[in-house]
């Protein structure tokens, strides 16, 4: 194992005991054989580890709570998107009902797959025509004399070729 990696695991999850225990294994082997790797861990210990092990950890006072609590939910109220207000509006009438929520989430789902395919699977004639019209009209500007002297079999050619 790489000396660096292990001086960065000491300061972050191992201080914090959220390596796995192989890793940590790992690591206390590591240490064991590396000198280098055992003086960092030790001044790691003395300057991040020492000084806090006899201090207990600080409750704020529960009005502190109350107060963190009431703005969160002010906060959520104020950032709540139209989606969460038609969820909210509809749960009462959704949650009683398993089955009609099964249904009304099905018919959403249906409605959207139809809004969406339906104008993709209409192909609208005119399109095609302006569309073909215009590819030929490009086969034209390429000034190949044939096109442009009208000669009929050729245009027929060049069409079939932008149809294919």
């Amino acid at each position: 194992m790489e000396c660096k990696k292990v001086q960065e695991w000491l300061i972050t999850d191992h201080l914090d005991g959220e390596l796995t225990p192989a890793e940590s294994s790992s690591v206390r082997q590591h240490v064991e054989g590396c000198a280098a790797c055992r003086e960092f861990w030790e001044a790691v210990r003395g300057t991040l580890e020492e000084p806090f092990k006899g201090i207990s950890e600080l409750q704020p006072d529960p009005i502190v709570w109350q107060k963190i609590r009431g703005m969160i939910a002010t906060e959520g109220a104020r950032s709540e998107g139209w989606i969460e207000k038609i969820g909210r509006a509809l749960e009462p009438v959704l949650r009683p009902l398993p089955a009609f929520r099964f249904a009304f989430v099905a018919a959403m789902v249906l409605m959207v797959v139809v809004l969406v395919k339906w104008p993709l699977s209409r192909v609208d004639p005119a399109y095609t025509y302006v569309q073909e019209q215009m590819s030929f009209m490009g086969e034209l500007q390429s000034g190949d004399p044939d096109l442009l002297n009208g000669d009929p079999d050729v245009y027929e050619t060049a069409f079939e070729d932008i149809m294919k």
